[in-house]
């Protein structure tokens, strides 16, 4: 998706986002229907949304692809935002830390 100039904002990322993680709930709550037998879902209702400042703030301690585990154990499902960003610090958060949108177990 290429997002036009004008578009590129905090709240249409975080829309376009959310209309994707509907589609991963649609997904699991098809699955579930179609084998009961892995029990109930697992997604929440929501995605969390997260700059990378504010879980180096959260966890720092830990190094970038630890935070990202610990926030997504925390939320199970997450969307860290601002990926290669300049922190407070000064230093650039890790080029090799993907977003993630994952399950936290």
């Amino acid at each position: 998706m290429i997002i036009p100039e004008g578009q590129r904002t905090v709240y249409f990322l975080k829309q376009t986002v959310r209309k994707l993680f509907s589609v991963f709930k649609k997904t699991e709550a098809f699955i579930s229907t179609k084998h009961p037998e892995l029990g109930t879902t697992w997604l929440p209702e929501d995605i969390h949304f997260i700059t990378t400042q504010e879980v180096k703030d959260t966890y720092p301690k830990l190094r970038p692809k630890e935070r990202e585990n610990e926030i997504a154990k925390r939320h199970n499902a997450v969307f860290i935002m601002q990926i290669g960003d300049v922190l407070k610090s000064g230093l650039k958060h890790a080029m090799d830390a993907l977003p993630i949108m994952t399950t936290g177990s």
